[in-house]
Formats: structure tokens, sequence, C-alpha cells
């Protein structure tokens, strides 16, 4: 949100997927790109996230008075790209990349005359900007130890970090995390991955269960939200998937 303000001295609206709806002007390209995704065969995470991110590019494009996919030009998505800074290398490859589909699909389906999908700049992740992949013992020893565990942020991200090190779960699995999905009485996970589809079960050991635990009585606010790990400011829903950042400030933390 600091980001968009220094960009563009405004801040873009954080609503919540489960109610928030596509504006009149762009409903129909952008459920028509979705359900296009779906067709073939990006899975209900997926296309979940990237409703998440066509939203984000809608507040974008209304806060600059474009009430119109034909009204873009290279202008304003050469500035919506700077708007995208703060997230990791991943994230913006990603964010880009899905730009780039919904553009081709808007000119193949006549919602904008001109094809502007090749303004587009096709990235690549520099290796040394990504987040290794495995952790050395000591390393995520050192990564947890980081953690201020005495601050409720501190007990929600100690719990996340617990989850990702001692499970090997993806972000989008934990932060998609329900109550229903913790059997407390056999010390069981049962997840859907959301990236496969594919039902799994992990034990619940107990330095993962007493972070858990320490979170929900301790630190995670009072909140409707089914899923365990929640936002720490209102509305206090679902948390976004943008953990590489958290990760890499207990990562400079850690040394």
């Amino acid at each position: 949100m600091l980001w968009d303000f220094a960009w563009h001295h405004q801040v873009f609206k954080q609503s919540s997927l489960n109610s928030r709806k596509f504006s009149t002007e762009y409903r129909d390209a952008f459920e028509g790109f979705l359900l296009h995704l779906i067709q073939c065969g990006y899975s209900e995470g997926s296309v979940r996230t990237f409703r998440s991110r066509l939203f984000q590019f809608e507040d974008y494009l209304f806060n600059n008075k474009i009430f119109n996919l034909d009204n873009l030009t290279s202008e304003c998505l050469n500035e919506y790209s700077k708007t995208l800074g703060s997230f990791s290398p991943k994230t913006v490859v990603r964010k880009l990349r899905l730009l780039q589909h919904l553009l081709q699909f808007a000119y193949e389906n006549e919602f904008i005359a001109e094809p502007l999908s090749p303004i587009i700049p096709k990235l690549r992740i520099p290796r040394n900007l990504q987040l290794p992949t495995v952790f050395t013992k000591e390393e995520v020893n050192a990564l947890l130890a980081a953690v201020d565990r005495s601050n409720p942020l501190g007990k929600r991200d100690y719990a996340i970090l617990m989850l990702a090190a001692g499970l090997g779960l993806r972000v989008s699995d934990i932060i998609g995390m329900t109550f229903d999905e913790i059997d407390w009485s056999k010390k069981l996970l049962s997840i859907v991955q959301q990236k496969t589809g594919k039902l799994v079960e992990l034990p619940l050991t107990d330095g993962i269960g007493w972070a858990i635990i320490d979170y929900l009585q301790n630190g995670r606010p009072e909140s409707e939200c089914d899923h365990v790990f929640v936002k720490h400011c209102a509305p206090y829903d679902v948390l976004t998937p943008s953990m590489y950042r958290t990760v890499q400030k207990y990562l400079q933390k850690a040394g």
C-alpha cells in the first residue's frame, strides 16, 4: 500500500475475494478470461490467485480513470509495471505474464482493438534473486530464531515458517489451511493441495502443533474467518500469498 502511494499518491482498495465482483466495465473481459484459463486446465487455486491479481489491476485502472480496456496505452502499462516493485522477482514475472495473457485474450476476443500483449516485457527470473529451495538445518534454525515471538505477528509468522520448514508445505497451502483440516486428537493435518488438487495427510508434530496453538491463543485477532492464519489488520480475513517478503525479512535478520 505504501508503494502504491509513493508511485501514484493514492492507496488501492483492499477487498475480500469472497464478496467482491468485477465492475461492469471489466466484468465480461475478466470473467471471460478466467473461464478461458479454467478451460485450459488451470487449477481452482491458480484461478483464485489470478482473480486476485486482476482485482489489483482493475483497482489500478480505476484509480487512473481508465474505464475501458480499449483505452489502455503503452504508457499506462509501463506505469502499472512500476507499481510491482515491492514484490519478489518471481511474483513480478507471474503478474506480468498474466497481464500478457489477458491482453492477448482481450485482443483475440475484440475487447481491445490493438494488440498490446507484445508491449509487456518478457522477463526471466535471475537465479541469484530466488530463495533457495532447500535450507540446511542450521539455516532453518537461524531463520526461526530470527522471528520475534513476543508479538502476535511474530507468533503467526513463526507458526507459518514451522509448517513450511517442518512439513515442506507450499505457502498457498499454509495460508489456505482451515480449522477443519486439523485433527488435534490424531495429531494430523489433512490438506487438499491447491496446486495439484490432491489430498495429503501429514503428521502434526509437537513443535508445529504448539506453535499453532500459541498463535491461536495469544496472537490471532478475533475473526469469523475459517482460515487458521489471517491478516492482522481489518477486516482480518484470508492472508495473501506474499510470504516471500516475510521469509526474506527473516533471512536478513538471521544474517
